[in-house]
Protein backbone atom coordinates (compact mmCIF):
# COMPACT_ATOMS: atom_id res chain seq x y z
CA UNK A 1 0.00 0.00 0.00
CA UNK A 2 2.86 2.39 0.82
CA UNK A 3 4.54 1.69 -2.53
CA UNK A 4 1.30 2.33 -4.44
CA UNK A 5 0.79 5.59 -2.58
CA UNK A 6 4.41 6.61 -3.13
CA UNK A 7 4.37 5.88 -6.89
CA UNK A 8 0.74 7.09 -7.34
CA UNK A 9 -0.24 3.89 -9.16
CA UNK A 10 -2.91 1.22 -8.98
CA UNK A 11 -0.33 -1.56 -9.07
CA UNK A 12 3.42 -2.03 -8.71
CA UNK A 13 6.08 -4.66 -9.27
CA UNK A 14 8.00 -5.72 -6.16
CA UNK A 15 11.04 -6.87 -8.17
CA UNK A 16 11.36 -3.54 -9.99
CA UNK A 17 9.07 -0.85 -8.61
CA UNK A 18 10.29 1.69 -11.20
CA UNK A 19 8.86 -0.37 -14.06
CA UNK A 20 5.27 0.19 -15.20
CA UNK A 21 2.58 -2.28 -16.27
CA UNK A 22 2.16 -2.01 -20.04
CA UNK A 23 0.10 -3.85 -22.63
CA UNK A 24 2.09 -5.79 -25.23
CA UNK A 25 0.97 -6.92 -28.69
CA UNK A 26 -0.49 -10.10 -27.22
CA UNK A 27 -2.54 -7.79 -24.94
CA UNK A 28 -0.73 -9.28 -21.96
CA UNK A 29 -0.07 -6.75 -19.18
CA UNK A 30 3.51 -7.03 -17.93
CA UNK A 31 5.92 -4.82 -15.94
CA UNK A 32 7.90 -3.03 -18.65
CA UNK A 33 9.93 -0.06 -19.81
CA UNK A 34 9.25 1.90 -22.98
CA UNK A 35 12.31 2.07 -25.25
CA UNK A 36 12.21 4.64 -28.08
CA UNK A 37 14.54 5.09 -31.03
CA UNK A 38 15.00 7.42 -34.00
CA UNK A 39 16.48 5.85 -37.14
CA UNK A 40 18.04 7.69 -40.06
CA UNK A 41 16.20 6.61 -43.20
CA UNK A 42 19.09 6.07 -45.64
CA UNK A 43 21.69 4.48 -43.37
CA UNK A 44 19.37 2.63 -40.98
CA UNK A 45 21.52 3.79 -38.04
CA UNK A 46 19.98 4.65 -34.68
CA UNK A 47 20.70 8.37 -34.25
CA UNK A 48 18.79 8.86 -30.98
CA UNK A 49 17.41 6.59 -28.25
CA UNK A 50 15.73 6.91 -24.89
CA UNK A 51 13.92 4.77 -22.35
CA UNK A 52 11.22 5.60 -19.81
CA UNK A 53 8.45 4.07 -17.73
CA UNK A 54 5.61 6.02 -19.37
CA UNK A 55 3.49 3.59 -21.44
CA UNK A 56 2.51 6.40 -23.83
CA UNK A 57 4.78 7.25 -26.75
CA UNK A 58 4.07 10.95 -27.33
CA UNK A 59 6.65 12.06 -24.74
CA UNK A 60 9.47 10.66 -26.86
CA UNK A 61 9.14 12.78 -29.99
CA UNK A 62 10.60 16.00 -28.60
CA UNK A 63 13.24 14.14 -26.60
CA UNK A 64 14.44 12.13 -29.61
CA UNK A 65 14.41 15.13 -31.95
CA UNK A 66 16.52 17.16 -29.51
CA UNK A 67 18.89 14.20 -29.18
CA UNK A 68 19.31 13.99 -32.95
CA UNK A 69 20.42 17.62 -33.02
CA UNK A 70 22.84 16.99 -30.15
CA UNK A 71 24.25 13.69 -31.49
CA UNK A 72 24.82 14.56 -35.14
CA UNK A 73 24.51 18.36 -35.06
CA UNK A 74 21.59 18.32 -37.50
CA UNK A 75 17.86 18.96 -37.25
CA UNK A 76 15.77 16.47 -39.27
CA UNK A 77 13.87 17.90 -42.23
CA UNK A 78 11.15 15.24 -41.94
CA UNK A 79 9.87 13.04 -39.12
CA UNK A 80 7.81 9.87 -39.63
CA UNK A 81 6.15 8.48 -36.50
CA UNK A 82 3.25 6.19 -35.63
CA UNK A 83 -0.03 7.42 -34.15
CA UNK A 84 1.24 6.97 -30.58
CA UNK A 85 3.19 10.21 -31.04
CA UNK A 86 0.15 12.24 -32.14
CA UNK A 87 -0.63 15.17 -29.85
CA UNK A 88 -1.24 18.89 -30.24
CA UNK A 89 1.95 19.57 -28.30
CA UNK A 90 4.04 17.45 -30.70
CA UNK A 91 2.46 18.96 -33.82
CA UNK A 92 3.12 22.46 -32.50
CA UNK A 93 6.71 21.49 -31.62
CA UNK A 94 7.38 20.25 -35.17
CA UNK A 95 5.79 23.38 -36.62
CA UNK A 96 7.91 25.66 -34.42
CA UNK A 97 11.05 23.74 -35.43
CA UNK A 98 10.08 23.93 -39.13
CA UNK A 99 10.11 20.11 -39.36
CA UNK A 100 7.76 18.39 -41.80
CA UNK A 101 5.94 15.76 -39.76
CA UNK A 102 4.00 12.67 -40.84
CA UNK A 103 2.05 11.41 -37.80
CA UNK A 104 -1.45 9.89 -38.22
CA UNK A 105 -4.19 10.66 -35.72
CA UNK A 106 -4.90 7.70 -33.41
CA UNK A 107 -8.70 7.75 -33.66
CA UNK A 108 -8.79 8.35 -37.42
CA UNK A 109 -6.29 5.52 -37.87
CA UNK A 110 -8.60 3.25 -35.85
CA UNK A 111 -11.48 4.28 -38.13
CA UNK A 112 -9.50 3.46 -41.29
CA UNK A 113 -8.71 0.01 -39.85
CA UNK A 114 -12.36 -0.65 -38.96
CA UNK A 115 -11.81 -0.68 -35.19
CA UNK A 116 -14.21 2.16 -34.34
CA UNK A 117 -17.87 1.47 -33.53
CA UNK A 118 -20.63 3.68 -34.99
CA UNK A 119 -18.12 5.41 -37.24
CA UNK A 120 -20.91 7.36 -38.95
CA UNK A 121 -21.30 9.38 -35.74
CA UNK A 122 -17.63 9.99 -35.10
CA UNK A 123 -16.67 13.58 -34.39
CA UNK A 124 -15.08 13.90 -37.85
CA UNK A 125 -18.53 13.42 -39.39
CA UNK A 126 -19.83 16.60 -37.74
CA UNK A 127 -19.52 19.63 -40.04
CA UNK A 128 -18.46 22.95 -38.56
CA UNK A 129 -20.23 26.08 -39.83
CA UNK A 130 -17.83 28.96 -39.18
CA UNK A 131 -20.40 31.65 -40.13
CA UNK A 132 -23.01 30.45 -37.62
CA UNK A 133 -20.40 29.10 -35.17
CA UNK A 134 -22.08 25.72 -34.78
CA UNK A 135 -21.68 22.06 -35.72
CA UNK A 136 -24.12 20.11 -37.89
CA UNK A 137 -24.54 16.46 -36.95
CA UNK A 138 -24.94 13.65 -39.53
CA UNK A 139 -28.71 13.82 -38.98
CA UNK A 140 -28.82 17.54 -39.73
CA UNK A 141 -29.21 18.85 -36.16
CA UNK A 142 -27.26 21.81 -34.77
CA UNK A 143 -24.77 21.75 -31.91
CA UNK A 144 -24.70 25.32 -30.59
CA UNK A 145 -21.88 27.07 -28.76
CA UNK A 146 -22.29 26.89 -24.97
CA UNK A 147 -19.14 28.14 -23.29
CA UNK A 148 -15.35 28.23 -23.30
CA UNK A 149 -13.23 25.95 -21.14
CA UNK A 150 -9.47 25.88 -20.62
CA UNK A 151 -7.88 22.45 -21.26
CA UNK A 152 -4.13 22.04 -20.76
CA UNK A 153 -3.74 25.80 -20.92
CA UNK A 154 -5.67 26.12 -24.22
CA UNK A 155 -9.04 27.88 -24.41
CA UNK A 156 -11.47 25.45 -26.09
CA UNK A 157 -15.12 25.86 -27.08
CA UNK A 158 -17.97 23.52 -26.08
CA UNK A 159 -20.89 22.83 -28.43
CA UNK A 160 -24.05 20.97 -27.42
CA UNK A 161 -27.06 19.47 -29.21
CA UNK A 162 -30.46 19.72 -27.50
CA UNK A 163 -32.35 17.55 -30.01
CA UNK A 164 -30.77 14.20 -29.11
CA UNK A 165 -33.81 12.97 -27.12
CA UNK A 166 -35.88 13.10 -30.32
CA UNK A 167 -33.28 11.25 -32.43
CA UNK A 168 -33.56 7.51 -33.13
CA UNK A 169 -29.73 7.28 -33.28
CA UNK A 170 -29.09 8.80 -29.85
CA UNK A 171 -27.62 5.61 -28.35
CA UNK A 172 -25.25 5.24 -31.33
CA UNK A 173 -24.15 8.88 -31.18
CA UNK A 174 -23.64 9.46 -27.46
CA UNK A 175 -23.65 7.73 -24.09
CA UNK A 176 -25.04 10.83 -22.42
CA UNK A 177 -28.32 12.67 -22.72
CA UNK A 178 -26.95 15.13 -25.25
CA UNK A 179 -24.06 15.04 -27.73
CA UNK A 180 -21.22 17.42 -26.87
CA UNK A 181 -18.22 18.43 -28.99
CA UNK A 182 -15.13 20.21 -27.69
CA UNK A 183 -13.43 22.34 -30.32
CA UNK A 184 -9.71 22.96 -29.88
CA UNK A 185 -8.30 25.99 -31.76
CA UNK A 186 -5.26 23.86 -32.67
CA UNK A 187 -7.34 21.44 -34.75
CA UNK A 188 -6.12 23.01 -37.97
CA UNK A 189 -2.73 21.36 -37.37
CA UNK A 190 -4.36 17.90 -37.31
CA UNK A 191 -6.25 18.60 -40.53
CA UNK A 192 -3.08 19.85 -42.20
CA UNK A 193 -1.31 16.68 -41.09
CA UNK A 194 -4.11 14.49 -42.47
CA UNK A 195 -3.96 16.29 -45.81
CA UNK A 196 -0.20 15.76 -45.95
CA UNK A 197 -0.53 12.04 -45.13
CA UNK A 198 -3.29 11.53 -47.70
CA UNK A 199 -1.29 13.09 -50.53
CA UNK A 200 0.37 10.72 -53.01
CA UNK A 201 3.80 11.81 -51.81
CA UNK A 202 2.74 11.37 -48.17
CA UNK A 203 1.40 7.87 -48.72
CA UNK A 204 4.59 6.71 -50.45
CA UNK A 205 6.83 8.35 -47.86
CA UNK A 206 4.92 7.09 -44.83
CA UNK A 207 4.80 3.55 -46.21
CA UNK A 208 8.59 3.46 -45.64
CA UNK A 209 8.26 4.00 -41.87
CA UNK A 210 7.85 0.33 -41.02
CA UNK A 211 10.90 -0.81 -42.96
CA UNK A 212 13.00 2.04 -41.54
CA UNK A 213 12.35 1.66 -37.82
CA UNK A 214 10.34 -1.53 -37.25
CA UNK A 215 13.03 -3.63 -38.92
CA UNK A 216 15.51 -2.38 -36.30
CA UNK A 217 13.30 -3.53 -33.42
CA UNK A 218 12.62 -6.76 -35.31
CA UNK A 219 16.34 -7.49 -35.59
CA UNK A 220 16.93 -6.73 -31.90
CA UNK A 221 14.00 -8.75 -30.59
CA UNK A 222 13.79 -11.70 -32.98
CA UNK A 223 17.19 -12.12 -34.61
CA UNK A 224 19.22 -11.21 -31.50
CA UNK A 225 16.63 -12.68 -29.09
CA UNK A 226 16.71 -9.59 -26.83
CA UNK A 227 13.13 -9.53 -25.59
CA UNK A 228 13.65 -8.53 -21.97
CA UNK A 229 16.06 -6.52 -19.85
CA UNK A 230 18.53 -8.19 -17.52
CA UNK A 231 18.92 -5.25 -15.15
CA UNK A 232 16.41 -3.58 -12.82
CA UNK A 233 15.67 0.08 -12.14
CA UNK A 234 15.20 2.78 -14.75
CA UNK A 235 18.80 4.09 -14.56
CA UNK A 236 20.42 0.69 -15.12
CA UNK A 237 17.84 -0.38 -17.69
CA UNK A 238 18.37 2.86 -19.58
CA UNK A 239 22.09 2.08 -19.77
CA UNK A 240 21.36 -1.47 -20.93
CA UNK A 241 19.08 -0.16 -23.68
CA UNK A 242 21.77 2.28 -24.84
CA UNK A 243 24.27 -0.59 -25.10
CA UNK A 244 21.76 -2.62 -27.15
CA UNK A 245 21.38 0.31 -29.57
CA UNK A 246 25.16 0.83 -29.79
CA UNK A 247 25.59 -2.88 -30.54
CA UNK A 248 23.02 -2.66 -33.33
CA UNK A 249 24.86 0.28 -34.91
CA UNK A 250 28.27 -1.39 -34.61
CA UNK A 251 27.01 -4.54 -36.37
CA UNK A 252 25.70 -2.44 -39.24
CA UNK A 253 28.95 -0.44 -39.51
CA UNK A 254 31.01 -3.65 -39.41
CA UNK A 255 28.89 -5.02 -42.25
CA UNK A 256 29.52 -1.89 -44.33
CA UNK A 257 33.27 -2.14 -43.72
CA UNK A 258 33.31 -5.78 -44.75
CA UNK A 259 31.38 -5.01 -47.95
CA UNK A 260 33.68 -2.04 -48.64
CA UNK A 261 36.87 -4.15 -48.34
CA UNK A 262 35.33 -6.90 -50.48
CA UNK A 263 34.45 -4.31 -53.13
CA UNK A 264 37.95 -2.84 -53.00
CA UNK A 265 39.47 -6.31 -53.46
CA UNK A 266 37.12 -6.96 -56.38
CA UNK A 267 38.14 -3.71 -58.09
CA UNK A 268 41.85 -4.47 -57.69
CA UNK A 269 41.35 -7.96 -59.08
CA UNK A 270 39.44 -6.62 -62.09
CA UNK A 271 42.15 -4.10 -62.89
CA UNK A 272 44.86 -6.74 -62.59
CA UNK A 273 43.04 -8.86 -65.17
CA UNK A 274 42.67 -5.93 -67.57
CA UNK A 275 38.95 -5.32 -67.04
CA UNK A 276 37.32 -1.91 -66.79
CA UNK A 277 35.86 -1.59 -63.30
CA UNK A 278 32.45 -0.31 -64.36
CA UNK A 279 32.02 -2.95 -67.07
CA UNK A 280 33.32 -5.63 -64.79
CA UNK A 281 30.55 -4.88 -62.28
CA UNK A 282 27.90 -5.08 -64.96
Amino acid sequence: HELLKKNKRKDTNLTDEESCTMLHRSFAAEPSYNGQIAVEAESGLIVAADLGNNPSDYWGLKELTEQINKNINETPEQVLADSGYASYENLKYLKDKNIEGYIPDQILQSISKGRFKNVEFHRSKFKYDSKKDCYICPMGQKLKYQKGVRLKGVLCSIYKCFSCDKCSHQSECTRGEYRIIVRNPQEHMVKKMQKRLNSEYGKVLYSRRKQIVESVFGDIKHNRKIKEFLLRGIRKTHGEFMLICIGKNLRKIAKWMKEFHQNQSYQQGSLANGFDCDRGRC
